[in-house]
């Protein structure tokens, strides 16, 4: 990841989007998983840190399943 021309992030992808808040700082994109899994945890319900929508709904569904 670069910023004014500085590199400021290197590594896989899984790795980077582990920075949410610094990538947001820097105006870049996160995946909608993680926007979703963000608004999930202000209601409360909590879930792994996932990169893909099928895999966060699969983890809505095993804590569905917990309940």
């Amino acid at each position: 990841v670069m910023d004014q021309g500085h590199v400021v992030m290197q590594g896989k992808p899984e790795e980077i989007l582990k920075h949410e808040e610094e990538l947001i700082r820097l105006k870049l994109d996160i995946p909608n998983a993680l926007k979703f899994r963000n608004e999930l945890k202000r209601y409360g319900i909590e879930t792994k840190k996932v990169l893909t929508l099928e895999r966060l709904v699969d983890e809505v569904c095993q804590l569905k399943s917990k309940i």
